[in-house]
């Protein structure tokens, strides 16, 4: 108790910011607040939204005259590195909203959760982002969400069985967890049993940080999605391109690569979504080389030095080859 007392007088970390959906059992942040979220080069405070994700509020209903446009995605969609006016979402809608010359509203906006794959993306666009009634749904893909999937179960006609987990529903789990939550020693001790574990997986995958370079990119190879965690992932994807489809919105997706997936699963994550994409008439782009050559052009670093995720000019590379794509192909643009 007098551990308690002092960390909540003392700590500076709030963890009592997220919310469970008990319909769902899909967690945001608690809608319409505030909180700070931090690394050893920024900090940042996160304005949350009226739906509880990070973003400027959302306008329930849509309105007449309106283009809605919905991007989802995990932590780079979530963008808690920047302000609201600074994420993609935000500066591709003035970019529209600009070209237009007030004929059309454009609105853009962010529904993405860090730690997401894309099977949780499809469950999150389901519960948040249907009833939003979306024009166009661009999905972010990067090398993070191959692999990141529960196993795939499929319908008898092959699609994927998008279903929510049922076992975290219960409402006196939820109590017990917003409870636990408020509790700054609980919360403590949990973040430092995650960081030992993080600490202890890493040592175990690179236990000799001293090898030859040559020896390192080989061990790597390892890290690699299987053929069946590609597979999988194409599998979700195509689902979630048809559940898109029959709520009568276009579809697009955006792959980027970070700098630390290995060459092979860089051109993998090109050439099988490009495929697919193919396959199934959507439109896709690859943000990878667009924003590598800004960041040559401008001088300005894609990613937070300390946080891998996209810096302010990240953020602004990847609205501009956005923008740029939806130019080139205006009937993504139509109702």
């Amino acid at each position: 108790v007098f551990i308690e007392v002092i960390l909540q007088f003392s700590g500076s970390q709030d963890y009592d910011i997220w919310e469970k959906d008990t319909l769902s059992g899909l967690t945001t942040y608690r809608p319409n607040s505030q909180f700070v979220h931090s690394g050893t080069c920024f900090e940042n405070m996160v304005e949350v939204n009226n739906i509880g994700l990070h973003g400027p509020v959302v306008s329930i209903p849509k309105g007449e005259d309106t283009f809605r446009i919905l991007l989802v995605g995990s932590s780079f969609v979530e963008a808690l590195q920047v302000q609201n006016n600074q994420m993609t979402s935000f500066v591709l809608e003035g970019k529209l909203n600009e070209s237009s010359k007030g004929t059309v509203r454009y609105e853009v906006i962010p529904l993405g959760f860090s730690s997401n794959g894309t099977y949780l993306d499809a469950l999150y666009y389901e519960r948040y982002g249907k009833a939003l009634k979306p024009d166009l749904v661009i999905l972010l893909q990067t090398d993070y969400e191959v692999g990141v999937e529960p196993p795939v179960r499929y319908d008898e006609n092959g699609e994927v069985i998008f279903a929510y987990d049922q076992t975290v529903q219960d409402s006196r789990i939820v109590f017990l967890k917003k409870q636990l939550r408020k509790s700054k020693m609980v919360m403590n001790v949990m973040d430092r049993a995650h960081l030992f574990v993080a600490n202890a997986k890493e040592f175990l995958a690179d236990p000799f940080p001293f090898l030859t370079q040559e020896a390192k990119i080989a061990s790597e190879t390892t890290k690699e999605p299987s053929q069946e965690q590609w597979a999988a992932e194409i599998n979700i994807v195509h689902s979630f391109a048809r559940k898109v489809e029959q709520d009568h919105s276009r579809f697009v997706v955006a792959t980027w690569a970070q700098p630390s997936a290995t060459t092979f699963t860089k051109e993998e994550l090109t050439r099988r979504l490009s495929v697919l994409a193919t396959q199934d008439r959507f439109s896709y782009l690859d943000l990878t080389s667009a924003m590598a050559t800004e960041e040559v052009k401008t001088g300005k670093a894609t990613e937070v030095p300390c946080d891998g995720h996209w810096s302010v000019a990240g953020n602004q590379y990847a609205a501009s080859a956005l923008f740029a794509h939806l130019l080139d192909y205006p009937e993504l643009l139509k109702k």
